[in-house]
């Protein structure tokens, strides 16, 4: 029995959305794909407290064993540095190196441009709907 409705609409628009930005995504970036762009993104945005290894998966929605492997990916590439915490040992925090400020200018613009490319033609109304709506199915799968 193949599933209908409108439910099984919007998850198959969902899924087929998030493989076309994924793949778009790659094209954009020479150094990394898509995935460890949104990794150094969220990286530098804890700001001064350096994220674990274990908060970077969480909100990321992965494992931590997939958020290792493309860390480990960006750090031999240089733009990522593993270090032990130093109130707890057991911890492994993650920051920047300075290798990424050159490519924060140089993926600016070309990001920009594909959001707003991405994006054109949907009214500030749809846009909220969509993020409400987008929010609350992320709730409702969160691991």
């Amino acid at each position: 029995m193949q599933p209908h409705g409108k439910e099984f609409e919007v998850f198959r628009h969902v899924l087929l959305l998030s493989n076309q930005l994924q793949t778009k995504g790659d094209t954009l970036y020479q150094e990394f794909s898509a995935k460890q762009w949104y990794l150094l993104c969220y990286v530098d945005g804890f700001g001064d407290t350096p994220p674990t290894l274990k908060e970077l998966a969480a909100i990321m929605g992965t494992s931590h064993q997939n958020t290792k492997q493309m860390a480990s990916r960006l750090e031999q590439k240089g733009y990522l540095q593993f270090f032990t915490d130093k109130a707890d040992r057991r911890k492994i925090r993650l920051r920047l190196t300075e290798k990424c400020e050159p490519l924060w200018e140089k993926y600016h613009t070309i990001q920009d441009n594909y959001i707003q490319q991405t994006f054109q033609g949907i009214s500030p109304e749809q846009l909220d709907t969509t993020l409400k709506t987008l929010q609350h199915l992320t709730e409702s799968v969160r691991l």
